[in-house]
């Protein structure tokens, strides 16, 4: 299940970078998504919200598992 948490994520900031890209202006939806001004950072921002996913779901796992934290 974390694989399609994960993929949906993609998906989402793919259509994210696809919009900015498309804008005439290349103005960005989110300001840490900065994909034209500060890509590296952007792309620093997209691991951090990986990692962010996953633990979220590991511990919505462990909860709904009644593993002890």
């Amino acid at each position: 299940m974390l694989f399609f948490v994960e993929l949906l994520f993609t998906v989402y900031m793919l259509l994210n970078f696809i919009v900015v890209a498309a804008d005439k202006e290349h103005q960005n939806i989110y300001s840490a998504f900065d994909w034209y001004n500060n890509p590296g950072g952007a792309i620093g921002y997209l691991f951090v919200c990986y990692a962010l996913l996953a633990v979220i779901f590991a511990i919505f796992w462990a909860f709904t598992h009644k593993v002890k934290l």
